[in-house]
């Protein structure tokens, strides 16, 4: 009866296990993929703050969070109202408004106050370590950039970030794309 009961308690525990790892799997995941998926939000921003200043994507992390830091992007400013019955360029014209080009921060370009406000805000932004895939010992997003050429025959810049080391091999998250001009992400 010694050994039934041992066998029994064996697979409740086996059965058990059964059940819940994948339940374990599925919450960590989710918990994982939202780190992953901010960083690579964070980082679309800055591509997308590079391209503005360069006229291309960025095809290195290094150089990309190195922008961040220590780049400004071009931004035209406007100053004044249009009015409802005039053009913007009429505006201009007539000297109701103007338009004044100013050196803002790249990081400041790129994580605007809209883009804040829809940032998880548990999610703390830290420029220094978007590169490296959350819940890994330093594993870099991997990341490329080019040029593809459309069925038009237009040269089209793109970019891609994609997770190196995902923990779930069947669902690598990534934004960008190296064979369509898209930003946006597969999740």
């Amino acid at each position: 009866a010694g050994v039934l009961a041992i066998v029994s308690a064996y697979f409740a525990y086996a059965n058990y296990n059964s059940i819940d790892e994948p339940i374990q799997f599925m919450k960590e995941k989710k918990e994982r993929y939202a780190f992953v998926i901010q960083n690579l939000k964070d980082l679309r921003e800055i591509e997308l703050a590079y391209k503005k200043e360069n006229k291309k994507f960025c095809p290195s992390m290094g150089t990309l969070i190195s922008f961040a830091f220590y780049d400004s992007v071009y931004t035209v400013k406007m100053f004044g109202d249009v009015p409802d019955t005039l053009t913007e360029a009429e505006a201009l014209e007539q000297g109701i408004i103007r338009l004044d080009t100013t050196l803002v921060p790249a990081k400041d370009f790129a994580f605007k106050p809209e883009y804040m406000k829809t940032r998880a805000k548990n999610i703390p932004l830290d420029i220094e370590n978007l590169r490296y895939v959350p819940f890994t010992d330093n594993v870099e997003f991997d990341i490329d950039a080019g040029e593809i050429t459309r069925s038009s025959g237009a040269k089209v810049q793109v970019f891609e970030i994609k997770d190196a080391q995902p923990f779930d091999k069947n669902d690598v998250m990534k934004v960008g794309s190296m064979s369509d001009p898209t930003t946006a992400g597969n999740w």
